[in-house]
């Protein structure tokens, strides 16, 4: 794990290079850096042979330098949002530059969650995230395609679709409770506390659905992509609906709570993440255009 963990702190280093060409260094960096060091000590603590050194401090210091580097990105996004509404500006330019650095938070935000769910997903799931990000990287080119080698947008969204279920699979998940990594509450520290178990068993079993969707819709709408975003929910809605239609013929079948229950309860979880998504999209949407109307309203 210690060299795809390197691979990681390479990955991360390459991304502010390719976002902030000018800016080599800055402190979400640090943040970040800091915790995949954390966690590399963790792990390496959890396998040594002496049982007083289990790993729960750095465990638990990585968790907390990745959720005040989340709670950071809010802050400075509700920051700018209240400086952007109080100058008003019209340039195109300033427009243009301030989407792009919109962007750039999406993938700060991205890059701190994948932390985050490595860390309570365990050691295993380091090879799988060095497997998704260049899957990511490929998905995120063709989506950007434009013109005559523009692919079609149902095929786009079914190979989000695709990486984005392999991602669930490739972790050790399964659509069945007694699959559940109940391990992941105890990350951190060998006392239950109820609301950090919740917490932590939601990210390590849904996580990777919530980065996928939540670059998917990032990706789609910097691109101008909108139908493959309403494509791949056409999709997660389709496979709801197959699943509920299985659990009602099967109610009265041997294996109902083993298997087809369980499925169609993690089909309308996936729904739902991609439900609440869809609603933000639309509520930014929504919020820009009514903005866009005063502005032009202020104007006349």
């Amino acid at each position: 794990f210690l060299p795809c963990l390197f691979i990681l702190s390479i990955a991360r280093l390459r991304f502010t290079s390719k976002m902030s060409p000018g800016k080599l260094f800055d402190v979400h960096l640090l943040m970040d850096l800091v915790a995949i060091l954390c966690l590399a000590f963790s792990w390496w603590e959890k396998r040594d042979e002496n049982e007083t050194r289990r790993g729960y401090l750095p465990s638990g210091l990585s968790q907390c330098i990745g959720v005040t580097g989340f709670f950071m990105l809010i802050y400075e996004i509700c920051v700018d949002a209240v400086l952007t509404w109080k100058e008003k500006k019209r340039d195109t330019s300033s427009h243009k530059k301030k989407y792009r650095n919109v962007l750039h938070t999406v993938f700060l935000i991205f890059w701190k969650l994948l932390i985050f769910i490595v860390t309570v997903t365990g050691p295993s799931s380091v090879a799988s995230s060095m497997l998704l990000l260049p899957q990511a990287w490929a998905l995120c080119r063709l989506t950007a395609v434009s013109g005559k080698e523009k692919l079609q947008a149902p095929l786009i969204a079914a190979l989000w679709r695709f990486s984005i279920r392999h991602a669930f699979f490739a972790t050790g998940h399964a659509c069945s409770f007694n699959r559940l990594q109940f391990s992941a509450a105890f990350v951190a520290t060998e006392t239950f506390y109820y609301t950090v178990a919740g917490v932590s068993l939601f990210l390590n079993t849904f996580g990777w659905d919530i980065l996928g969707v939540a670059l998917l819709a990032a990706i789609s709408k910097e691109f101008n992509r909108r139908n493959v975003w309403d494509w791949f929910c056409f999709y997660q809605l389709l496979e709801c609906v197959g699943s509920c239609i299985s659990v009602s013929l099967m109610r009265r079948h041997l294996m109902v709570w083993a298997i087809f229950a369980p499925r169609f309860v993690f089909a309308a979880d996936f729904s739902l993440i991609c439900m609440v998504c869809y609603l933000s999209m639309a509520c930014a949407s929504l919020l820009k255009m009514r903005s866009t109307s005063k502005d032009v309203s202020s104007k006349d």
